[in-house]
């Protein structure tokens, strides 16, 4: 059985997460879920393929969540 891989809408959050700083961000991919952690917490749940991603709702949610954590990241180095 071959190993999962990240598809290609999982490769390109992991690049937006490293242009906004992010660069502690991963994808673990489990059975039925791949899962973005950044910094070790646990910051969306994401479906396999790019199918799911066909209506653009679910990558854009994704890139709002990270958009909110790296706000929020860059809010408390400042504080």
């Amino acid at each position: 059985m071959s190993k999962a891989q990240p598809s290609r809408a999982d490769r390109e959050l992991l690049v937006l997460c490293r242009e906004f700083g992010l660069h502690d961000a991963e994808i673990k991919i489990g059975k039925k879920h791949h899962k973005l952690f950044i910094g070790g917490k646990l910051v969306r749940v994401l479906c396999h393929g790019n199918k799911s991603y066909a209506g653009d709702r679910g990558i854009k949610n994704a890139v709002a969540d990270i958009r909110r954590l790296a706000r929020g990241r860059t809010n408390e180095a400042h504080v």
